[in-house]
């Protein structure tokens, strides 16, 4: 029998975007020129999309993920502080109720718990880009299971993969947006509320030139 996937505590810490010390894992890239909306599964609510060749070649992107229990907001980037900051204006549910295959959940925990942070960063990036019931293993391995199992090994797993898509560079921002949709549309599978955001920024960091949500179910 599968078993029902432990679900996060209301308002879970943010996991913020961050660059690694060392250099990214080698792990495949989604496709250059991918479409975020292309055959995106429903809950992957996305608030706009752009294409690269609207922003200047030296813009920088960066990103937040925020989720919750039951609920959760989204993060806005503040240029000021140069910090993600909480926007308790509206708060997501997830719709979903799956119970991905247990054993498969069960084998990436443990992964993410005993491997190194670039074994588990692949399998979670090879599970996200999949999409559908692999993504909805990485997610609930990830988020659900892990954090009680391993504490920070979770987020250095999330971090590789998601370094390995976005190096910070405009250049990488499709990719991003893809990787971001299979990720909420797996997290609104699972029942996870999520958010991810994206600021695109100048290539001093000092104005958002562009900003983009993607969040699990409805706003309550």
């Amino acid at each position: 029998m599968t078993a029902a996937p432990v679900e996060a505590p209301e308002e879970a810490p943010r996991l913020l975007g961050r660059r690694l010390a060392q250099s990214p894992p080698s792990v495949p890239l989604l496709p250059s020129g991918t479409d975020p909306l292309s055959g995106a599964p429903p809950g992957a609510q996305i608030v706009t999309t752009t294409t690269t060749g609207a922003f200047p070649s030296d813009a920088q992107v960066k990103t937040s993920t925020a989720l919750g229990g039951i609920a959760t907001t989204c993060d806005k980037y503040d240029p000021g502080t140069g910090e993600w900051a909480r926007d308790p204006s509206v708060r997501y549910d997830a719709s979903g109720g799956s119970t991905p295959d247990a054993q498969a959940v069960s084998k990436l925990v443990q992964t993410i718990c005993n491997g190194t942070a670039r074994e588990a960063g692949k399998q979670v990036l090879d599970g996200i880009q999949a999409g559908g019931s692999q993504a909805d293993v990485a997610v609930a391995a990830l988020f659900q299971q892990a954090p009680s199992q391993c504490s920070n090994a979770g987020d250095d797993a999330y971090v590789t993969a998601a370094d390995a898509v976005n190096t910070g560079a405009v250049a990488d921002l499709q990719a991003t947006q893809a990787f971001f949709t299979n990720l909420v549309a797996a997290a609104n599978s699972v029942g996870l509320p999520m958010c991810m955001s994206i600021a695109v920024l100048d290539k001093e960091g000092k104005t958002v030139l562009d900003s983009f949500e993607y969040h699990t179910g409805t706003a309550l």
